[in-house]
């Protein structure tokens, strides 16, 4: 404190004076004469708002009084703070005493402080944490088994969150259960499937049909249908031994359609036929048959299609003749 006294015995003086809560001054006394400069300053962690009349000291004057108080405190403002790589940060300001917290990513943890604030030296009481990816271990893998990463491992064997892979049991063992494998956000693998030894019963016959050996009931053995002329096949020919121990889907042999139809011509297969010159009469499933109409008028013809369909072929209403439903089953 700057203390200048000028004495005068008819001069009152100035008791203490009253600052503010933002405001300090090094030592006060109760009573200062006339003249008495006293420097004010900021309390720790605020610092001037420097303006066209900012003075760091006051003046008793011959009245007693003081002079008015031209100083004004602001916080102290701490440097920018970036939030950490996988992470996020929240605050609502960055100036003295404010306080920033800190998160990590799922799948990360955090390593260093959770929250720093602002001190009153205008520095952060921390620097920013990192987030660090968790890790897994070697992931299990069950007896008859390997496993296949997307990535390639990292030192030491461990590998970092949402790191994947795929179960592969060795031949002829089947996978019985889910066969990705993940590091998750817990440190831990998903749960490991098993491999085991997978028979199906023996391959089922098919109506108007015939397949490729009846010997083979092993898991992923094939067995290939076929049919018996003039019969199509409808659906996959070959059927697999699967992990469930049945087999997939098998065929049907679909039965191919006469058309049964006095006179006139058709088109099929991309040409026309005269009904008696279509030797064998009959078309196979799921083909298309076209059958030329005439207009009301009789003045044009057109074409109206029908499909087969396992030995039923509907003749169209427009055609010559009575509508049938025909079929060949064989």
């Amino acid at each position: 404190m700057h203390l200048t006294r000028f004495h005068d015995a008819a001069c009152a003086g100035c008791l203490r004076p009253v600052l503010g809560p933002l405001i300090m001054a090094p030592v006060l006394q109760h009573f200062s004469p006339p003249g008495t400069q006293v420097d004010i300053t900021c309390v720790p962690g605020y610092t001037p708002r420097y303006g066209l009349h900012t003075s760091g000291v006051i003046i008793c004057t011959i009245q007693g009084t003081w002079s008015p108080i031209q100083l004004a405190c602001e916080p102290k403002t701490c440097p920018s703070i970036e939030p950490p790589i996988n992470g996020d940060m929240y605050l609502e300001d960055n100036v003295y005493q404010s306080t920033i917290n800190f998160t990590c990513n799922k799948g990360y943890n955090l390593h260093g402080a959770s929250s720093v604030v602002c001190q009153e030296n205008a520095t952060w009481s921390a620097s920013s944490p990192k987030c660090k990816a968790v890790t897994c271990g070697p992931a299990p893998v069950p007896d008859n088994a390997r496993i296949e990463y997307h990535v390639h491992r990292v030192s030491g064997g461990n590998v970092e969150f949402g790191t994947m892979g795929i179960y592969k049991c060795l031949p002829p063992m089947a996978l019985i259960g889910n066969p990705r494998a993940e590091c998750t956000s817990s440190g831990k693998w998903t749960e490991a499937p098993v491999c085991q030894f997978v028979t199906c019963p023996l391959p089922e016959p098919i109506e108007h049909g015939h397949m490729s050996s009846k010997s083979l009931n092993n898991y992923k053995d094939t067995v290939r249908y076929g049919c018996r002329l003039p019969f199509t096949i409808d659906g996959n020919p070959y059927v697999q031994c699967l992990e469930t121990g049945q087999w997939s889907s098998k065929p049907s042999c679909r039965a191919p359609c006469t058309v049964n139809i006095a006179r006139g011509r058709i088109l099929y297969n991309g040409r026309k036929f005269w009904i008696e010159d279509l030797i064998p009469n009959q078309v196979y499933h799921n083909d298309q048959v076209y059958f030329y109409c005439l207009n009301a008028a009789s003045s044009c013809g057109y074409t109206v299609p029908s499909r087969c369909t396992n030995g039923k072929l509907r003749i169209p209403e427009c055609f010559e003749g009575k509508v049938f439903l025909m079929g060949d089953n064989g």
